[in-house]
């Protein structure tokens, strides 16, 4: 009884310790990120245990964007985009996850919503990158009447949106070498859909956090990425603000 005892606590002990280095192990933020994180005349960032919020300085607060960061990517990651998504004049914020996954804390926008910083914000968008925006998709489905509409970068719906009402927005990359192309294809998406595609954009560069294993380096820069994509939303936003 006691080697049983022994071998299951042994065998315990090994997954714990392989759950905290998978855990452990994420894709950080790189310099640029980092710097993105600084305030200046134009741009104020506020940070909390929660959510790093990007205010710019000519903006109405009636529209933001809660952004869920992809799978074991750190959130300062997606600073640089989220920053140039708000210079367009929209309140954005990266919702922080536990252990870098979305799927741990899909109701992570509910408590943005009525944090003090952004509680004047009437139109809310839902955004996402890879995991983070599937979930980040079953979020706005289940809390549609909260929800102006859903961008998706890298990723799709894990369950149907199409009775949800929602506008979205899907853009990938030409070169991504991680989105599940087959899933992509067989999700069940809105009628009210517009695909983007940038043509020689990857998987990684909707962050900045360097080139995720196993994607393709791509034919753009990242800072062409972001730029494409920031003014893709900026249209989106503008096109289904009401």
């Amino acid at each position: 009884m006691k080697k049983i005892l022994k071998t299951i606590l042994i065998l315990l002990y090994c997954l714990l310790l392989a759950m905290l280095t998978y855990l452990g192990d994420y894709y950080r933020a790189d310099l640029n990120a980092l710097q993105a994180l600084e305030s200046d005349q134009n741009m104020k960032i506020v940070e909390t245990n929660d959510a790093i919020i990007f205010v710019p300085a000519e903006t109405d607060g009636q529209t933001g964007l809660i952004f869920y960061p992809g799978g074991k990517v750190a959130p300062e990651a997606y600073a640089p985009l989220m920053r140039r998504i708000a210079e367009n004049g929209v309140i954005t914020v990266i919702a922080k996850m536990p252990f870098n996954l979305a799927v741990l804390n899909l109701e992570a926008a509910s408590k943005v919503m009525a944090m003090d910083e952004v509680n004047d914000i009437k139109n809310w968008y839902m955004a996402g990158h890879s995991l983070g925006g599937s979930m980040a998709s079953d979020y706005a489905v289940s809390n549609s009447d909260q929800i102006q509409g859903v961008i998706l970068m890298g990723a799709y719906p894990n369950k149907s949106s199409a009775e949800s009402g929602l506008s979205y927005l899907a853009i990938t990359g030409s070169e991504d070498q991680i989105v599940n192309r087959e899933s992509f294809a067989a999700a069940i998406w809105p009628q009210n859909t517009e695909f983007q595609t940038i043509d020689g954009g990857n998987h990684s560069y909707f962050g900045d956090y360097g080139l995720q294993e196993g994607d393709s380096p791509g034919s753009v820069s990242r800072d062409q990425q972001q730029q494409m994509t920031a003014l893709w939303i900026d249209s989106f936003i503008k096109e289904t603000n009401q």
